[in-house]
């Protein structure tokens, strides 16, 4: 009908218009960034049924749908992340070259030059002018570290600037998407979202994708939910109705290597990937793979070459004749920060090694099952070690102590706060005190057989002879003396103690007991016994086995228990129970206070431990100290021998003590004894007896009525009580009867007396003291061993035997406990330090060769042979913080002096070696120059591989957009054949319009 052809007709003119102006808008976006081309489908009407033929009804304009790819536009966002992720590598790698490879700024022009100079003033080592350049490149070489620590952690400043721009930007665009994926949420198919709101989502998700890798799962109605870092990380960032914020962490501290990106920072803070792609991965890539080596090794460069120059100035001689001091100074020092701490934990942290401490900040993870803590690496998450908790650990140079109450979990992060490159200064100030000539020189004899040549070097630290392995060492405080208490394990192989060069003042008590089989030896590093009892070769080999402390020399007993000239390099070393008249630790006179005399009274004062009232049940009489096994201050004492049947008092020794006094002919000497006893709780249900007497009392008595009642007894037995609070009381010896043990017994079998004490003898101590009248010279008062004599004669008579050095240590000392079982001892030391070796000029000493491979060591200033050796052509010497070698093999009787070389501060020995340091590989096989060449080239081979990668990374990004615009994309061409052809159907189906009308027309008029 007319009617049909007309909708047929408008249908289709509707349709094709739809069709144009869908072309059109293709055509005007053809270069709108993210735009994907529209098409409209076209369907065909529902066709009528007349009777048995069916007609159409035209075409209707069905849908507007978008060109859309997902595999290619994944592929695009990829492409865009590896591209991104090179340019920041690229752009700060050639920060980094600039500032530390600068011709003008180069640190290897400075090291140069400081080198240059040094040689030019090892020509005039008196030159002020020459001494005073030295310091200026010596100054400049510290200022070229500074300078290029500030730029690097400049460049450190803006990366973490960017890294956080980015995380914002990627924060924004995660709540842009949110928003996106709550308009999408409104439909439930994707072929009904508008294509604008789509557009617009993968546009953002492109922008998100050149910040950091996404993994995009997209939902049957458009929505999408990205992950961090690419798909399968487990990072969610948006999901369809919320997103979670990134965040960074990081110290703050110049140069931090502790930056890390965080999820949920201010909730769970998950730490999320280190290489997350994207330019968050490349800024992260470049702080891992360019900027940390370049602050790391800076910071290596500045600390070696300061030691190592220090090192060498250290062993020189400065004008003043005075040993060279460090040159260079650099400071670590670290900050600790708390991320997540729930507990109460409290870090210490003391520097014990500052060539081994990390320049690197470290994180410490508490793990509650292991009861400790984890070390990681901030910059690769690596497990650097565990740390017991509760404890002091030493760990990379390193004594941390942590303590508290800690949560699993807790978090500590150490951070350098002050490192050597940015700390490196000159400390030096005048040029006098520059050390160029050698602290030490070697001279031969004259008289020698042989022509060799003597050379002597200062040795480092380092290099030195090693200490001893086993065996307690007390380090003295600076000002107070220090008291450690111990108990000690006996042993034929280990040292029990070991004792320091230069060591104040120290004196090592044992309690040994009179039944004791336990002797102390004393040994040097060098194998000379200056203490103790005399051993067979085969023991003495025993002692020196086992500790790697030990030097080369044979074991000598010729300054054995040695005093005066055949002490051991002249020093003051003894054994036995020995009183001061002087307080070794406020280093003043012992006065007696408690003296009635008019006058002060100087007094040195021994005082036994409490004796047991050990009794004598063999039948035969008993030697406690025998004939001249004790020496008192010097002279023998006599035999003390118990009957049978009589006990051990603190009486009977008072007794032998002043019988030895007066025998000696020992002035001024005095002597006491004292017993005292302090009750338990009282029970008056029990009884008591005193030295056999019964002690009468009431059932129920007070103790006051028990204290009047052992008083009322006194005269019978010889014991009397004393009050010490309200309801307890002490028993103590009447006048005259001093010193006697007091017997405490029971009637009827009771375990357990009225005073609340077992019923058994109690034995007392006695004090026996040295006086000295004032303006006379103190004496001191001293038993020691005579030829025959042990520790255990000390313990015999209740004293504990004494290691004791006054003065300095004279040299490194192992002290051995042998014998069997455990020893309780106290060490002691004098307020002071330990002298630094590194301070000290050394000691001259003589090496003389016996036979042509035997030599001894002599030190000059006393005349001690302190060493004996075995002599190997193809080894050096060392000795005393120095290596001694030859021209030629030395031959018997040869005799060379190695002296201090105090009266040539003119020669360039020293200057010599600062030279040769320039060519040294101090660095892994490297010199220095090349150590930095290397730092310099790391840098550049990151640069010119990241470059690569963006060329390549730029090739491929660009077929990934061509792909998509070939598949999705806008193409003209195709655009403009679509438009003239549905401009011609547009045309047709208003010609049909036409027509229909006609008929309408001409049905009119037939009408």
């Amino acid at each position: 009908t007319v009617v049909d052809i007309l909708s047929i007709g408008s249908g289709a003119v509707n349709a094709y218009r739809q069709a144009l102006s869908t072309t059109s808008n293709n055509i005007s976006n053809v270069n709108t960034p993210g735009y994907a081309r529209r098409q409209l489908n076209i369907e065909e009407g529902f066709p009528t049924q007349v009777g048995t033929v069916s007609f159409g009804t035209g075409a209707y304009a069905d849908s507007v749908t978008r060109a859309y790819d997902e595999f290619l536009e994944q592929s695009l966002r990829d492409s865009t992340s590896d591209l991104s992720v090179n340019s920041p590598v690229v752009r700060y790698a050639n920060q980094i070259i600039d500032s530390i490879g600068s011709e003008s700024a180069s640190l290897a022009t400075a090291i140069d030059k400081f080198f240059n100079v040094a040689e030019q003033l090892s020509g005039e080592p008196r030159s002020q002018v020459l001494r005073g350049e030295f310091l200026n490149s010596s100054k400049l070489v510290a200022a070229r570290f500074n300078d290029l620590s500030a730029e690097v952690d400049s460049i450190a400043a803006d990366t973490e600037m960017s890294l956080n721009t980015a995380v914002g930007e990627v924060n924004a665009l995660s709540e842009q998407l949110v928003k996106i994926n709550q308009q999408l949420n409104r439909k439930l198919s994707l072929e009904d979202q508008p294509p604008g709101l789509l557009d617009q989502r993968d546009k953002l998700l492109r922008e998100m994708a050149s910040l950091v890798k996404v993994g995009v799962t997209e939902l049957d109605n458009g929505q999408v939910i990205v992950n961090f870092g690419g798909a399968g990380r487990g990072f969610e960032i948006v999901s369809t109705n919320s997103f979670q914020t990134v965040g960074t962490y990081s110290s703050g501290e110049a140069g931090a290597s502790d930056l890390q990106l965080l999820l949920d920072p201010y909730g769970t803070r998950r730490a999320l990937p280190g290489a997350p792609g994207g330019e968050i991965g490349g800024l992260l890539a470049f702080r891992s793979d360019v900027l940390r080596p370049t602050t790391v090794g800076l910071d290596h460069l500045a600390r070696t070459f300061s030691d190592e120059v220090n090192k060498v100035h250290r062993q020189g001689l400065d004008l003043k004749g005075e040993l060279g001091g460090d040159l260079f100074q650099t400071s670590l020092t670290y900050s600790v920060d708390s991320p997540t701490l729930r507990g109460a934990v409290s870090l210490t942290l003391d520097v014990d090694d500052p060539m081994l401490a990390p320049t690197e900040a470290m994180e410490l993870v508490y793990r509650e099952s292991l009861q400790g803590w984890d070390v990681l690496s901030t910059s690769d998450r690596s497990r650097l070690g565990h740390l017991p908790h509760g404890m002091e650990n030493e760990f990379q140079g390193l004594k941390l102590s942590l303590i508290g109450d800690p949560k699993n979990g807790d978090t500590l992060v150490v951070i350098p706060a002050e490192r050597p490159a940015q700390s490196i200064e000159v400390v030096v100030s005048e040029t006098d005190r520059i050390a160029m000539a050698s602290s030490v020189r070697g001279l031969r004899d004259q008289t020698n057989a042989t022509l060799s040549e003597v050379r002597v070097e200062m040795l480092d630290g380092l290099n030195t002879e090693a200490a001893f392995e086993y065996g307690v060492s007390v380090d003295p405080l600076t000002d107070a003396a220090v008291r450690r208490d111990l108990q000690i394990e006996t042993s034929n192989l280990r040292p029990a103690i070991q004792l320091t060069k230069g060591q104040p003042s120290t004196t090592i008590s044992f309690d040994i007991s009179g039944a004791s089989s336990q002797k102390i030896q004393v040994l040097t590093a060098e194998g000379v016994h200056v203490l103790g009892s005399a051993i067979s070769q085969a023991e003495a080999n025993q002692l020196m086995s086992l500790d790697a402390g030990f030097g080369e020399g044979s074991y000598s007993a010729s300054h054995l228990n040695g005093t005066g000239e055949t002490a051991y390099l002249g020093s003051s070393m003894r054994l036995g129970a020995i009183a001061s008249p002087i307080d070794p630790a406020s280093e003043i006179l012992n006065v007696d206070l408690d003296s009635s005399a008019a006058d002060p009274r100087v007094k040195a004062e021994l005082a036994s431990r409490t004796l047991a009232p050990t009794a004598n049940n063999t039948g035969v009489t008993q030697s406690l100290i025998s004939e001249s096994a004790l020496l008192l201050n010097g002279q023998a004492m006599s035999s003390m021998s118990l009957a049978d049947g009589e006990t051990v008092s603190a009486a009977r020794f008072a007794e032998y003590f002043e019988s030895e006094f007066e025998r000696l002919g020992i002035s001024g000497a005095e002597v006491g004894a004292y017993t005292r006893v302090e009750t338990g709780l009282i029970d008056t249900s029990k009884s008591l007896v005193i030295n056999g007497e019964e002690i009468i009392f009431s059932a129920g008595a007070s103790p006051t009525q028990i204290y009047k009642a052992i008083n009322a007894e006194a005269a019978d037995t010889g014991v009397v009580a004393e009050w010490v609070n309200d309801d307890r009381f002490a028993l103590t010896n009447v006048s005259g009867r001093e010193g006697e043990n007091i017997k405490i017994g029971t009637i009827g079998g009771d375990t357990s007396s009225a005073l609340g004490i077992a019923p058994r003898s109690y034995g007392g101590s006695y004090q026996i003291s040295l006086i000295t009248p004032e303006g006379q010279t103190p004496r001191e008062l001293a038993i020691t061993f005579g030829a025959n004599g042990s520790p255990a004669d000390l313990g015999k008579i209740g004293l504990a035997t004494s290691l004791v050095i006054e003065g300095e240590v004279p040299d490194d000392l192992a002290v051995f406990v042998t014998g069997e079982g455990a020893v309780n001892a106290s060490i002691t030391l004098d307020s002071g330090v330990i002298t630094d070796p590194a301070t000290k000029i050394i000691e001259p000493f003589t090496i003389e060769f016996l036979t042509d491979d035997i030599y001894t060591i002599t030190d000059r200033n006393s005349g001690t042979v302190v060493s004996k050796r075995a002599f190997s052509p193809s080894s050096e010497i060392r000795y005393n913080g120095t290596s001694v070698t030859f021209t030629d093999n030395p031959g018997a009787g040869d005799k060379f002096t190695i002296e201090p070389n105090v009266d040539g501060v003119g020669n360039n020995e020293n200057a010599l070696k600062l030279i040769n340091l320039g060519k040294d590989t101090m660095f892994a096989g490297q010199t220095f120059a090349e150590a930095y060449r290397d730092l310099i080239t790391g840098a550049g081979t990151r640069s010119e591989l990241a470059e690569i990668n963006l060329e390549a990374m730029q090739v491929v990004l660009d077929q990934a957009e061509a792909a998509r615009e070939s598949a999705v994309g806008v193409n003209l061409d195709e655009e403009a054949a679509n438009l003239i052809r549905y401009q011609q159907a547009y045309q047709a189906a208003a010609q049909v319009i036409q027509a229909s009308q006609r008929l309408f027309d001409t049905l009119i008029k037939l009408t």
